[in-house]
């Protein structure tokens, strides 16, 4: 049983650090198109909930950029992003524990009870797939890196301005983009 639930470990780990990241990410954003500095980014991610800087984020964007192309892109990434938080937390909410079948121990399972108004309790139980974990993992990073190439590219478009001081801080992290031309 140990090495069953140790399959699930590293999975559900990358998951967790992913949306971390993805986190960081909108933070950090949201307090660049503010002006703000990295005290009052930490200060957004610790009291503000992922979907309401997410919405703070989307306002900003959409009025700092008109152009009809990047605003298309980004209402598709925004909706990435949501998904993305959708998946985070039916992953990380969820109960896991053994799934047996004729009293041996065959998978994990994993159990997710909602509420909605007007259905009631819900309740969702399935085995679960360490490859599927991994799969909304990378579609999380993926997410993240889209997000940052897209506010890259919207700087380099002089739609927004913020972000001109990103090009050096990001130089030196992994996503390495090379400055706009003068």
């Amino acid at each position: 049983m140990k090495e069953l639930r140790e399959e699930f470990h590293r999975p559900l780990g990358r998951l967790t650090m992913a949306f971390s990241s993805l986190e960081n990410s909108v933070a950090w954003l949201v307090a660049e198109m503010l002006g703000a500095d990295s005290d009052v980014r930490s200060i957004l991610e610790s009291q503000i909930s992922f979907a309401k800087q997410l919405s703070i984020l989307d306002g900003l964007y959409r009025l700092r950029v008109t152009d009809d192309e990047l605003l298309k892109v980004w209402d598709q990434l925004v909706a990435r992003l949501n998904k993305s938080e959708e998946m985070r937390n039916t992953m990380v909410h969820s109960t896991w524990g053994i799934w047996w079948e004729d009293s041996d121990a065959i998978s994990i399972s994993r159990q997710k009870n909602s509420i909605k108004r007007k259905k009631g309790l819900r309740t969702t139980k399935e085995k679960a797939d360490p490859g599927e974990i991994d799969r909304v993992a990378e579609s999380i990073e993926e997410t993240n890196e889209d997000l940052i190439q897209l506010l890259i590219d919207t700087s380099r478009a002089g739609c927004i301005t913020t972000f001109d001081h990103i090009f050096i801080k990001q130089s030196s992290q992994s996503l390495n983009p090379t400055p706009p031309a003068a």
